[in-house]
């Protein structure tokens, strides 16, 4: 077991899914959200893109319901939206119990606030909860499972203030262990995953940079924006 997958039973913690659909148990989607804690405030972190298929879905057949865990997001929950970058914080102040055991669900509590950039040389690593490993056994019954991937950066891109850092996957632990090939990888329910580092002079303990957004399957690339774009209250800033 190398360093980074040591640290998958930790990391899962501050991952779970939020998922959609219907109120018959039908037509069900997942993303990913992270876990945050920032000046007191527990907080998830998602890509709105998520936010706005629950959005479709319910302008479509008019009862999708979107949860956390038993939670039940309601629109006055978000604290703030945006398509670019593609984020969404949730304010999940006196609901934590809703959402999973406390000893399973952990809110990061973050060092520094923004982290540090990730470099070239350091080790990153993700967990999601993919909707290829989503299992539907009942009606109203759903399980997931979480999938943990190791990569290496490599780009690095600056726009309006962004970072867009690609990942390109080197080792899957998981359900979808053994569809490691571009092919044969469906990023769906990542959405929103956090992406961890360790950085290449410590292998102390890892720090939370980054959160998925966009996969680009001709090139197995998973595209993250740095955590610099979120405010410690919980807001996005908007890219031009």
């Amino acid at each position: 077991m190398n360093t980074a997958e040591s640290f998958m039973p930790l990391v899962k913690r501050y991952a779970l899914p939020i998922y959609f659909g219907r109120a018959d148990g039908s037509v069900v989607s997942n993303g990913t959200v992270t876990l945050i804690r920032l000046d007191g405030k527990p907080i998830a972190v998602t890509c709105n893109h998520v936010i706005k298929a629950h959005e479709d879905q319910q302008a479509r057949f008019g009862d999708s319901i979107l949860q956390i865990g038993d939670l039940h997001i309601e629109p006055q929950m978000m604290l703030h939206r945006e398509d670019r970058p593609d984020l969404a914080t949730i304010d999940l102040t006196g609901k934590e119990s809703l959402i999973g055991p406390p000893k399973r669900v952990r809110f990061w509590e973050p060092v520094q606030w923004p982290p540090p950039p990730a470099l070239e040389e350091d080790v990153l690593f993700y967990c999601g909860y993919p909707g290829d490993a989503r299992q539907q056994p009942g009606a109203h019954q759903l399980s997931f499972a979480a999938t943990f991937i190791l990569g290496d950066v490599l780009s690095s891109t600056e726009e309006g203030g962004s970072t867009s850092i690609g990942i390109q996957q080197c080792d899957v632990t998981g359900p979808l262990a053994p569809k490691t090939q571009p092919s044969s990888f469906n990023p769906g329910g990542f959405s929103g995953c956090p992406m961890f580092m360790i950085h290449h002079d410590s292998v102390i303990y890892p720090e939370l940079v980054a959160i998925g957004f966009e996969y680009n399957s001709s090139f197995d690339l998973f595209k993250f924006h740095h955590l610099k774009l979120i405010g410690p209250d919980g807001s996005i800033h908007q890219l031009p």
